[in-house]
């Protein structure tokens, strides 16, 4: 029964990922169309390497990219997601936490309310795009269609994954403190027969339990979450040479300043409220630890039984979620300042290769 309830509430996550699963597939038979039965719509931007025509070619390849493997990505999140929540469940019920069980999305209708943004915001960037450039060509409107709903909707989920895992953390260390200030300090002994220690050594270990399935929280998803962090990667780095193109003259565009900032802005956003969303985990855990452990010095407990908690949340802090990609590295605000970092330096050196082959 418990797996079962478990892999509903899984099947309603994936409500949201299939959707636009769907919607890709619905539109890729139209791009396939025009790519394979009418002309090479690519050969002549091949040709003419103008930065417009590379930002056609850009845009219109990652689309296809996004089509071919988004269905295997999500295939593969579905059934990590099914393992992690019959894990979580498993976990609940060994250690009697139910309350803390909140690592779904709470209802259908906040899962139609975030695709209905996604399809929003995706629309109001489409209709500044080509308004302002000028480019309504059907496999153009559909390439940057596609691309702005896969990262939106991707960035979304993301968010919504962080989001999850703070509050399960949260509402697991509340739950130490409640439970710890019930304990009566005569006999150490609360309302189940449990000690203070029994207890503290009971979520110390369901605390570290949690930690290691944070990884697992986001192992789920990490492929369609990796693939939205180089399909923004790339926009960016796009985007920012445009901008420094248009600044040396050294190109004809129709693209204005415009289209570019706009752009560049939006895709760095992106990739900003991700590395928010993770840090956020982390950060906010390990400060309600903190507060936490300077609480405890106002608990009527006996000293012994201060340093016992003192431990225990000591040992906690130091399991607080750590939440990388692929392993490499990890997602903070570090991050993002770096690889901004590189992305400039990257402008620089494109910029000074075209102004010397001029």
């Amino acid at each position: 029964m418990f797996v079962a309830a478990s892999n509903h509430k899984a099947d309603k996550y994936f409500i949201m990922e299939w959707t636009y699963t769907a919607v890709f597939y619905a539109f890729s038979c139209f791009v396939f169309y025009h790519l394979i039965y009418t002309e090479n719509i690519l050969k002549p931007y091949l040709d003419d390497l103008t930065l417009d025509n590379i930002n056609y070619v850009l845009m219109t390849s990652l689309s296809v990219l996004i089509v071919l493997l988004n269905p295997l990505l999500a295939s593969r999140a579905r059934e990590k997601r099914e393992e992690y929540f019959k894990l979580w469940r498993e976990y609940q019920i060994q250690y009697e936490q139910y309350t803390i069980a909140k690592l779904d999305l709470g209802s259908s209708i906040l899962i139609v309310l975030l695709i209905v943004v996604g399809a929003i915001v995706t629309t109001l960037e489409l209709v500044a795009n080509c308004a302002l450039t000028s480019q309504v060509q059907p496999t153009y409107v559909y390439a940057n269609w596609l691309i702005y709903f896969y990262t939106n909707l991707t960035t979304i989920q993301w968010v919504t994954d962080c989001h999850l895992l703070t509050i399960a953390s949260e509402m697991l260390l509340d739950q130490l403190l409640v439970q710890m200030t019930t304990v009566a300090t005569s006999n150490r002994v609360d309302g189940g027969g449990k000690g203070v220690e029994s207890r503290v050594s009971c979520f110390v270990d369901l605390w570290r339990k949690l930690s290691d399935m944070s990884g697992g929280l986001m192992d789920t998803g990490r492929g369609l979450y990796e693939f939205n962090f180089f399909v923004q990667s790339v926009i960016v780095v796009q985007a920012l040479y445009g901008i420094v193109a248009l600044y040396i003259g050294r190109h004809h565009s129709i693209i204005h300043y415009y289209v570019y900032f706009p752009t560049a802005a939006w895709s760095i956003l992106n990739l900003v409220v991700l590395c928010e969303a993770a840090y956020s985990v982390t950060n906010q855990v390990g400060f309600k630890t903190n507060i936490s452990i300077q609480l405890m010095a106002c608990n009527k407990f006996n000293l012994e039984t201060q340093e016992q908690i003192f431990t225990a949340l000591k040992t906690i802090q130091s399991h607080t979620p750590v939440i990388t990609v692929s392993g490499y590295f990890t997602m903070d605000r570090t991050y993002i300042l770096t690889y901004l970092g590189v992305a400039v330096s990257y402008i620089i050196v494109l910029a000074q290769f075209k102004i010397g082959t001029s």
